[in-house]
């Protein structure tokens, strides 16, 4: 797997992650 497309992943998983976040704070 490229290291490319691991921190892409990595970016998308951290997206979620902080929406998810959010939503409950709401």
């Amino acid at each position: 797997m490229p290291y490319k497309t691991y921190f892409w992943v990595m970016l998308g998983v951290s997206s979620e992650f902080w929406n998810f976040t959010n939503l409950k704070l709401e």
